[in-house]
């Protein structure tokens, strides 16, 4: 009983200093909170000794839009809903994957239907945290005054997150913007990690710009919409926990284990350009406006496009690269004992051209677009070499819409056939239905059928420390998703259901290797609201059979109430935000490979996470306090994000947005 006593004096004495630092902690964030609540009770007074100026909010039209002949003029979100959240799959309420950390590897632990058709080299999993460089986010911006918006967020471990977007006229019909991302935090439990190397290269390092450009004529004729694009990470890999077992069994401060990679990094660097313009073709008459009998003033054009000729370019260059100077770690074969310096480079340049024709009979509108691309494909690597690929493809598009009184009807066709190069004989055909009745219930249902070779690296892998070159048949996708919605309750319940031939997974120790299964998913999401209590949802359950990995359910949600206080001049949201998903076999991580790999030793799961948070809008200006996985230590002690990978503990961090108009 002695030696216990002495045993368990230190251990109890270091839980009461790890809870007083908590409570610190939590005081300190919230005078925080209080003194920027206190600010903005200041800063939201009136006075009407002031001149007030209006604010012009810039608005833009999406290229997706554009393309559909759809002026669905949009402004830049300012709202409190999400803003906080700084994962894009904790945004959509989606289960997830990653390395505990934002900004690491990441998958979704969902299935989607449909793969982007096309070359693919085969490395995605930090996808999610970079600026798209096929140009698909591309925007028609009108910014009449200048528009700033900043987004910064400070937490522990020297997290820092810095998002910046900033867009004015040249002209009043030529905009030109920037937008910028910083991303970089150190991870939480892993304290080995020393020397030069460590204290120049984050766990996660990110680095995102964006220049971008538009212009439309005069006579709302020619559009022209261009992006340079640069991404850039540069992560330190630990390789996750040599002992779990050690961190299934401590708590708090004593959770400090040595990681079996010392000197592991990989890079990507990714820097594109986007180039696309539309010549739009119908009649064009000017308003007129009588003001006597002999006078009359010009108001505008009434042009309503009939369709339009466009071309697309896209230029990009992504490159991959691994190092080990030392060559420590498991994952490679025990007789690899040289030091490793593996890269990938993918070259690609794509031209693409086409036409759209809109027709009108009395309530009826169709659309039909149709288009031919050519893409230059190159792929280097020090142990292969270079390789060279091309691809020719053609699309078709179709869309009929019917409005009535009985709601609106559209009809949806889209088919992609690849008639030579690398991805000769792929094809993706898909149709959909959407009837909308008085904007209340939306009904909507697809089917799609696609065929497309496996990624590039699943049939040649030539680094370092592995090895393959195979043939493997492409993967078979059959698709049906339909949802029903009613939108003043925000409420939407939909099904989807797969089967996959030839669906392609890494395993340990092998080769890749295709698999057949069929893949069912059901989903129900909802916000509630009673006065001023909000209850949002996403529930999902899903089965992939036994040999694809990923949980049969999961939940992600919030319950926050909001108000108006300090005469109405700050909107204030105090909530809780949560997720789960139930136990499995999660794949675990290669980062000499850059893939999630099959396993089926470990299960992870069936833990919740809980964060509490404040916020606030005072005019142009959104601040927020969170205080993240609030119930660690009531859960229990194994919380992990893959296998090896915890995610992080209890832990604070602030932010505020900021636009600045003029």
């Amino acid at each position: 009983m002695v030696t216990k006593e002495i045993n368990t004096c230190p251990l109890l004495l270091k839980r009461r200093q790890y809870i007083c630092k908590v409570i610190l902690k939590i005081t300190h964030s919230f005078s925080f909170f209080l003194c920027l609540s206190l600010f903005a009770q200041a800063f939201g007074q009136s006075d009407s000794s002031k001149k007030i100026h209006q604010k012009i909010r810039p608005v833009f039209i999406s290229l997706q839009d554009i393309e559909s002949l759809k002026h669905n003029i949009q402004a830049f979100d300012t709202s409190l809903s999400g803003f906080s959240q700084i994962n894009p799959f904790r945004k959509q309420g989606m289960p997830y994957q990653d390395l505990g950390l934002i900004g690491t590897p990441s998958q979704p632990l969902s299935i989607n239907g449909l793969k982007p058709s096309g070359f693919n080299l085969g490395f995605n999993t930090m996808d999610a945290w970079f600026f798209p460089i096929n140009g698909s986010d591309d925007k028609l911006v009108m910014a009449p005054s200048a528009y700033t918006k900043l987004n910064y967020a400070q937490g522990d471990k020297e997290l820092i997150f810095i998002e910046l977007l900033h867009t004015q006229n040249i002209t009043k019909r030529w905009n030109f913007g920037l937008e910028y991302s910083r991303l970089k935090t150190n991870n939480y439990l892993y304290y080995n990690l020393s020397g030069q190397v460590y204290s120049k290269i984050r766990i996660s390092n990110l680095y995102n710009a964006k220049l971008f450009s538009s212009f439309r004529s005069k006579s709302d004729k020619y559009y022209v919409l261009g992006a340079i694009t640069f991404n850039k990470s540069l992560a330190r890999e630990t390789g996750g926990l040599s002992n779990p077992l050690s961190f299934d069994t401590t708590f708090g401060q004593l959770r400090v284990f040595n990681n079996p990679l010392i000197n592991a990094t990989n890079s990507v660097l990714e820097p594109a350009v986007n180039f696309t313009q539309f010549f739009r073709f119908g009649k064009t008459s000017l308003i007129t406006q009588k003001k006597d009998s002999s006078r009359s003033d010009t108001l505008g054009l009434n042009f309503s496009p009939k369709g339009y000729f466009f071309h697309t370019l896209n230029a990009s260059q992504s490159r991959f690269q691994f190092e080990d100077p030392t060559a420590d770690t498991p994952y490679y074969k025990p007789h690899f004992t040289h030091g490793i310096n593996d890269s990938m480079v993918l070259k690609t340049f794509t031209n693409s051209v086409g036409f759209l024709l809109k027709t009108l009979y009395k309530n009826i509108t169709n659309i039909s677009k149709a288009s031919a691309e050519y893409s230059n494909i190159g792929v280097f690597n020090s142990i292969i070499g270079q390789l060279a690929y091309s691809n020719f493809s053609l699309k078709a598009d179709h869309n009929t819409s019917l409005n009535s009184k009985y709601g609106d009807l559209q009809f949806n066709a889209h088919g992609q056939w690849f008639l030579a190069g690398f991805n000769a004989s792929d094809y993706l055909m898909m149709a959909g239905l959407q009837w909308t009745y008085k904007n209340r219930t939306k009904l909507c249902a697809s089917v799609s059928s696609q065929q497309h070779q496996v990624d590039h690296f699943q049939t040649i892998g030539f680094t370092s420390p592995i090895k393959w070159n195979q043939s493997l048949s492409p993967t078979q996708r059959r698709n049906f998703e339909a949802s029903i919605d009613y939108l003043p309750w925000k409420l939407k319940a939909g099904l989807q259901a797969s089967k996959f031939q030839n669906f392609v997974l890494y395993f340990p120790n092998a080769a890749p290797q295709g698999i057949d299964f069929d893949y069912l998913h059901l989903f129900v999401s909802h916000q509630i609201k009673l006065r001023k209590f909000y209850w949002q949802n996403r529930i999902g359950i899903q089965e992939a059979g036994k040999i694809y990995p990923l949980p049969k359910f999961y939940l992600a949600g919030g319950i926050f109430i909001e108000n108006k206080f300090f005469k109405k001049n700050m909107l204030a949201r105090i909530g809780f935000d949560y997720h789960y998903n139930s136990q499995f076999y999660a794949s675990a991580y290669d980062p000499s490979i850059r893939q999630f790999v099959w396993q089926n030793t470990t299960r992870i799961g069936h833990y919740p996470y809980i964060d509490f948070y404040l916020s606030a809008q005072v005019q142009t200006m959104n601040i927020y306090i969170r205080f993240e996985h609030v119930n660690q230590g009531l859960s229990g002690t194994r919380y992990y994000a893959t296998p090896n990978y915890p995610n992080p503990p209890r832990f604070l961090r602030f932010g505020v947005n900021w636009r600045l108009f003029n």
